[in-house]
């Protein structure tokens, strides 16, 4: 009975020693992939870190000035912690030329505490070393927390498919199109080890690069975007607008780089690919309060959308320029109260079963029926409106992937309705917001040709693949993945190493906005061989109790023997889970599921795998959950299985 009921004992893993920076990291084990992921989960609770992670992943894997480097756990410093604060038109703020790490001190301080402590965050698993001192490069772990970061976008993102008001979801997250939102890629990520750590750095702070970096320059047109990438991370044109839509995930920051607003308003916790949709126009609900009331047109259709180029003067050159999307929307009735007279009288007269009052086709004065257009976007009841405050944008370089344009010193050119650009913001002296605008109509699109650029030439235009990504979200979600991990082997080629699969069968529950819920990842293993009960030997405090999962809070108690099945385990396929009977869930404890069995004659110890803590039932006394102890063998620490 002893041989049968001793599990096989897991070797401790191997340490490589504190890894050493310009040598590569470190393989991982599952073990460690999935206690990382679980430690990631519990910080992703904060708002705009998992993007932030996703953002850290790229910036980490640009190149050096002098077109050495790649993927090397290192940021350089330079304008990281700025913030601004510019007023509009005061043409007051430094010109934005290229990107930089700005913004990103948060996330690299986070996974520097995940490196360095292996305690670290509270509410998760434990690691027996800190991954430093397990041999880890910190380059593997920002690539992996990248990776993480989207795994984490996704299943936000289905559980809002099916309720966007779940507690597990942030808010607000407004869903366009419930049953077609659901992202399903038809592989998961591959994570890769070796990456080494910088050797030119700060002499404290040794994630701070002393090399200057090259950057991307969010002003960019569509052939200079495509050019950069093509150059530094040997991206075709689609691995290029693959990659971009990493943008609907997060918002960029006025105070930090000069871009205000979002990309995806109402959506920026989710990752799926409704940013495509908003680039190339297709018409979208308008989504302006909290409660996700979707607007339409006056027939209650989807309304049209239409973007303009947007000059707001903050910058000493009169930039950054950027693209504001708008929606051809009546007003929104869920904001009555806030609605000034007029768009009060277009919902008050409008006919029923309309959303508003519909406005008048060009050249009438009639109401248009729904095959006929409003006649003037730029006013009425339907008009387009932006949604204020989290206006939907576009940088230059992501626009330029689907409509051609030239960019000159920051200065947009080249279609009807950009002519004005050049001379308002090469006069130092003016000061006024410029907009795209048509002659006879005031602000408006400006009459782009779609992008027809192909790289590599002869390969399919770059408009039909943002088209095809719009209409597609599995075909993008496929050719992202794949772009991603080419992203995180920059510098590297095939020197990288395979680590083993952390998503397949693999549970990680993403944990509620609020509240003290541990974190944990397990695989899913079955249940196999004999039923048993488990109890402690400490006599005085738990005769005839025994360890049971409560289905309410889902905490292991010890509890007087019953005959309910959640006091039942059984031993799991993979040999290193207590499964329960009556949830069909491992034993959980402080985010742990895997265990190693230890028997000294009669005794019983449930070893925790990565850290060799010990199952402890002295907190149990208060009616609490066990807890997790250096192994000293007292009575509380030792068990025995009753058969059944």
């Amino acid at each position: 009975m002893k041989a049968l009921w001793c599990f096989l004992l897991t070797a401790a893993p191997l340490t490589a020693g504190a890894y050493v920076p310009g040598t590569p990291g470190a393989p991982w084990t599952k073990d460690e992939l999935l206690t990382v992921k679980a430690k990631l989960y519990r910080e992703f609770r904060a708002d705009f870190l998992p993007p932030k992670m996703l953002r850290l992943g790229f910036h980490d894997c640009l190149k050096y000035a002098d077109g050495t480097g790649g993927c090397d756990g290192c940021l350089n410093w330079h304008g990281v912690g700025e913030r601004f604060d510019p007023g509009w038109v005061s043409r007051s703020a430094p010109d934005v030329n290229v990107t930089n790490n700005n913004g990103l001190a948060h996330a690299v301080d986070i996974l520097e505490s995940i490196y360095t402590d292996p305690r670290y965050p509270y509410g998760a698993p434990v690691l027996g070393q800190s991954l430093r001192d397990l041999g880890k490069s910190r380059a593997d772990l920002w690539a992996y927390a990248s990776m993480v970061a989207v795994e984490f976008g996704i299943e936000v993102n289905n559980i809002a498919c099916e309720n966007n008001k779940e507690p597990r979801v942030k808010q607000p997250t407004c869903i366009h199109d419930p049953s077609t939102c659901q992202v399903t890629p038809s592989r998961t990520f591959r994570f890769e080890s070796g990456r080494a750590d910088c050797t030119e750095h700060d002499a404290n702070d040794t994630y701070k690069a002393t090399k200057e970096e090259h950057h991307p320059s969010p002003l960019s047109n569509g052939k200079d975007t495509i050019k950069f990438f093509k150059d530094d991370f040997d991206f075709t044109g689609r691995e290029t607008a693959a990659i971009f839509g990493a943008h609907t995930y997060g918002k960029p920051h006025l105070a930090i780089s000069l871009f205000p607003y979002t990309w995806t308003s109402s959506a920026i916790f989710v990752f799926n690919n409704d940013y495509y949709k908003s680039i190339v126009g297709q018409d979208r609900w308008y989504f302006d309060d909290p409660d996700c009331n979707a607007v339409g047109d006056a027939f209650g259709n989807r309304p049209k959308t239409r973007w303009f180029a947007h000059a707001r003067m903050i910058t000493k050159n009169g930039g950054p320029i950027f693209w504001i999307k708008e929606n051809l929307v009546c007003p929104n009735r869920a904001k009555y109260d806030k609605l000034n007279d007029y768009d009060k009288k277009c919902l008050d007269e409008a006919e029923p079963g309309m959303t508003c009052r519909a406005d008048s086709p060009s050249g009438s004065n009639l109401p248009r029926n729904s095959s006929q257009p409003d006649g003037n976007g730029n006013g009425g009841c339907e008009k387009y409106r932006l949604i204020s405050g989290r206006d939907e944008v576009a940088l230059n370089c992501e626009m330029g992937l689907y409509k051609e344009f030239e960019v000159e010193d920051g200065i947009i050119y080249g279609c009807p309705g950009l002519e004005h650009f050049n001379a308002s913001m090469r006069d130092p002296n003016f000061k006024q917001i410029v907009n795209s605008r048509l002659p006879g109509e005031g602000r408006a699109e400006p009459l782009c040709e779609r992008q027809r650029l192909a790289e590599p030439p002869g390969a399919q235009p770059l408009y039909q693949i943002m088209e095809e990504y719009a209409n597609d979200q599995t075909t993008w979600i496929n050719d992202y993945i794949t772009t991603h991990e080419k992203m995180l082997r920059n510098g590297y080629g095939n020197a990288l190493v395979g680590a083993p699969d952390h998503s397949t069968n693999v549970i990680c529950r993403i944990p509620n906005i609020w509240g003290g819920e541990t974190t944990h990842c397990y695989e899913r293993s079955e249940a196999v061989g004999p039923r048993f009960k488990i109890s402690d030997r400490w006599t005085d405090m738990n005769a005839d109790r025994v360890l049971e999962v409560d289905q309410q809070s889902g905490k292991i108690l010890m509890q007087p023997t019953s005959d309910d099945a959640t006091q039942l385990w059984q031993r799991s396929a993979s040999g290193d889970q207590l499964i329960n009977v009556g949830t069909g869930t491992p034993f959980i404890l402080q985010g742990n599921a895997a265990w190693k069995i230890e028997q000294d004659g009669d005794d019983i110890f449930l070893i925790e795998k990565l850290t060799g803590r010990a199952i402890d039932t002295w907190p149990t006394q208060s009616n609490n959950p066990p807890t997790l102890n250096t192994k000293h063998g007292a009575p509380w620490q030792s068990f025995q299985f009753i058969f059944q």
